[in-house]
């Protein structure tokens, strides 16, 4: 079942800038990152080398700003 509180994904920003993105090392030559908010997808990878084109719809911050007032100050793609 999914849950109502749960949006889209956001295909019009990515996750850079957000205070909650972590910088981690891949391997020896690759960089990852990953989100740090506190809730059930902590730890998640947003991207490898890149961040993803998108915001994924499991975002805490992107829930909790869009519940509390419907904007979000995500990177533009």
């Amino acid at each position: 079942m999914k849950d109502p509180a749960m949006k889209q994904a956001d295909f019009s920003r990515t996750c850079q800038g957000c205070e909650y993105v972590q910088k981690g090392q891949w391997d020896k030559k690759r960089i990852f990152y990953y989100c740090a908010a506190p809730g059930p997808q902590q730890g998640y990878s947003v991207g490898i080398e890149r961040y993803l084109p998108y915001i994924p719809a499991w975002c805490e911050k992107l829930n909790r700003m869009e519940l509390e007032s419907g904007e979000y100050d995500g990177a533009r793609v």
